[in-house]
């Protein structure tokens, strides 16, 4: 990716793992998947998506394992969204997601820390930004941690994307 790519991905509140995540040939070993993906993409920020929940368990971790992990860190912005527990507060992050893209902007989505219907929430607010922003969406990323495995595959599911144009 190139530089101007903004990276939107997910908080949440589980026991985070160190594995290695590998995409095509690029390996980084991490507990944050999101950490994997700035190296790989090196975005030029990030949005983390994060509730209550998931900032206490994890957001000063982050930031801390970012700046001793990699090299180049790109900002980091935090951006507040509900649990998703009710209807109103699934449109709240859908809200929260389509506010932090600017328009005309390129994006990078990771889904993998998602809760609930939070990733279908935002392929919706993709698409919307897609057609309503005239934002790029440069890619759809999940990182397919299992616990068994001394390696975990980041899957591109930005054809998923694609598909929808059709």
């Amino acid at each position: 990716m190139n530089q101007g790519t903004q990276l939107i991905t997910i908080l949440g509140t589980g026991k985070y793992e160190e594995t290695t995540y590998t995409f095509q040939e690029k390996e980084k070993h991490t507990r944050y998947v999101s950490l994997a993906l700035i190296e790989f993409f090196q975005p030029s920020s990030v949005t983390v998506l994060l509730t209550e929940d998931a900032r206490n368990a994890h957001w000063q971790k982050l930031n801390e394992t970012a700046h001793d992990a990699l090299q180049d860190v790109p900002p980091f912005y935090d951006l507040p969204i509900p649990s998703g527990s009710t209807e109103a507060e699934m449109w709240q992050l859908f809200d929260a997601v389509v506010s932090a893209v600017e328009p005309g902007a390129r994006v990078i989505f990771d889904i993998t820390h998602s809760f609930r219907s939070i990733p279908m929430f935002v392929l919706l607010a993709s698409i919307f930004i897609q057609k309503a922003k005239n934002a790029s969406i440069e890619g759809l990323y999940y990182g397919a941690y299992n616990p068994k495995e001394t390696h975990a595959p980041i899957f591109d599911l930005t054809p998923a994307l694609k598909l929808l144009d059709w």
